[in-house]
């Protein structure tokens, strides 16, 4: 995947910040068009491949839930991977409200899963959507 066409970058580096920086232990995919200042490596053969973890990226994923009170939906929100027992904070968009109308946040267990349907709904009809941890990861659209 490209983000900027085909003259962009295809690699992407998995970064996690550290104690002390605005969201210690977070991660997440960094686009590496937007790193600056790299160090140059040689490629990875398929022998050296083979010693190297496969990281499975967070996933958040968003659906229509229940029907609230007044009408509309309430948001789904799953996480998946996005780290082992930690707060990761949500914020509910959508068409009408698209910098976002109400925040909160989820408890990930062990393996890294959180799920919630009681927290944001819309009663706007056009696309719904969540980010966590201040954008770092975005959800699915979902529309009603």
């Amino acid at each position: 995947m490209k983000p900027y066409g085909e003259t962009s970058s295809s690699r992407w580096f998995w970064v996690r910040e550290l104690e002390g920086a605005p969201h210690p232990d977070t991660e997440a995919y960094v686009w590496s068009d937007l790193v600056v200042n790299q160090t140059e490596t040689p490629r990875c053969t398929d022998e050296e491949s083979r010693y190297y973890v496969r990281i499975t990226p967070p996933v958040l994923g968003l659906g229509q839930g229940a029907l609230a009170p007044g009408g509309g939906y309430r948001y789904l929100v799953t996480l998946n991977n996005m780290g082992a027992d930690r707060d990761v904070t949500i914020t509910c968009y959508d068409t009408v409200s698209p910098n976002g109308f109400y925040t909160f946040t989820m408890h990930t267990d062990a393996s890294g899963y959180a799920s919630a349907g009681d927290q944001c709904f819309s009663g706007d009809y056009g696309q719904h959507w969540v980010t966590a941890d201040e954008g770092l990861v975005t959800s699915n659209t979902v529309t009603w």
